[in-house]
């Protein structure tokens, strides 16, 4: 038996995301079904305040390539020092520090 998503959070900048892309590519129901199975899993989503903003600005000067979003969410793992982010998104990998756990690798330890 894998760990159950109290193991997990998220933080209101993935919310966000999830709202504007959906929403978006014109698919509102879709942004509001994940939306809402997002916030039954992960009740307690982690804020965003000046320490994630203020971090985020020096990780984006230190990493150019990284885009905003992805530097607020390396921000938040660090101000939170949380174990590290799920994302198949290999442009966090180059974040010195930053542990990355891979969701397609995860799976297979989950099941």
């Amino acid at each position: 038996m894998g760990p159950d998503s109290s193991s997990f959070t998220i933080d209101t900048e993935l919310l966000r995301e999830v709202l504007h892309v959906y929403i978006l590519r014109g698919e509102r129901a879709r942004a509001f079904r994940t939306f809402d199975r997002l916030m039954s899993l992960f009740p307690q989503p982690v804020p965003l305040a000046a320490d994630e903003a203020l971090l985020a600005r020096q990780i984006l000067e230190r990493y150019p390539s990284l885009s905003p979003r992805d530097a607020i969410h390396a921000a938040v793992v660090s101000t939170h020092h949380l174990e590290g982010i799920v994302t198949a998104d290999a442009a966090f990998g180059q974040v010195q520090g930053l542990t990355v756990f891979n969701p397609l690798s995860m799976e297979s330890e989950i099941s």
